[in-house]
């Protein structure tokens, strides 16, 4: 075979793009990891008399939470800790210290927070100050 011919064979038209793929797999995962890291994932809903957030936060144990309640904003401070005397295999939850700080559409009675961890998923009842319930007003009929 002429040196021409050998060039051809060795060329991958593919190896450019498999590291450019691998390069962009890279990229996407590093911007998940910066932009989840700190931030436990939640669900926020609300009523007429109080708010329900849910948040995901596995192996966080309730002595690692710490959570703020003023006004109207909520904030969820703790920690996951790494296993010790384990040998992790692949890692993609983040471990180390996070804070979240939300805002409700109304102020909190802080006396009547309640707060539950169970199975990985933090859940907090955050009731509406008596004050910033929707009150109802009866309308009148007058007869000319």
């Amino acid at each position: 075979m002429n040196s021409k011919a050998l060039r051809y064979l060795r060329f991958d038209p593919f190896e450019g793009l498999k590291r450019m793929q691998e390069d962009f797999g890279d990229f996407l995962w590093d911007t998940v990891r910066e932009v989840s890291s700190g931030h436990p994932p939640m669900n926020i809903w609300y009523d007429t008399d109080k708010a329900i957030l849910e948040a995901e936060l596995p192996s966080v144990k309730k002595e690692d939470l710490e959570i703020e309640v003023l006004g109207n904003n909520i904030t969820i401070k703790g920690s996951r800790k790494l296993p010790e005397d384990e040998q992790i295999v692949r890692q993609e939850r983040t471990y180390g210290s996070f804070s979240r700080n939300v805002q409700l559409p109304f102020e909190v009675n802080p006396e009547g927070v309640e707060a539950s961890l169970s199975k990985g998923i933090l859940t907090i009842t955050l009731p509406r100050k008596e004050e910033e319930k929707p009150k109802k007003v009866q309308v009148s009929i007058t007869q000319n």
